[in-house]
């Protein structure tokens, strides 16, 4: 078995010729009913027409700490937390004495 490989002219071709196959293969598109499309592959690329939510909102956890603890490098101390839509509990305390 030959450890050579393929020139980028060759890759591209066995590429191309794989999706053809491919290609050939798939079935026929089908319209179903949203119930009946889970599992299913979407035959064309599907676009929102608006936003969602419809306001700025974020949708990533994060943390909110002191530039003069983070920078020590150490661990942090959780001090807090809170839900989508609350408010948080108050401002953050001053850093903790010895780790500024």
């Amino acid at each position: 078995m030959s450890t050579d490989l393929p020139s980028y002219e060759q890759a591209a071709a066995l590429v191309a010729a794989d999706a053809l196959q491919l290609h050939r293969t798939l079935p026929a598109v089908e319209r179903v009913g949203l119930c009946q499309a889970a599992g299913r592959v979407l035959a064309r690329p599907l676009r929102a027409d608006r936003d969602q939510p419809p306001f700025a909102r974020s949708t990533r956890d994060g943390f909110a700490c002191q530039a003069a603890e983070a920078s020590t490098h150490t661990p942090l101390l959780l001090i807090g937390s809170s839900r989508a839509g609350e408010a948080p509990a108050g401002p953050l305390r001053p850093a903790l004495p010895g780790r500024s």
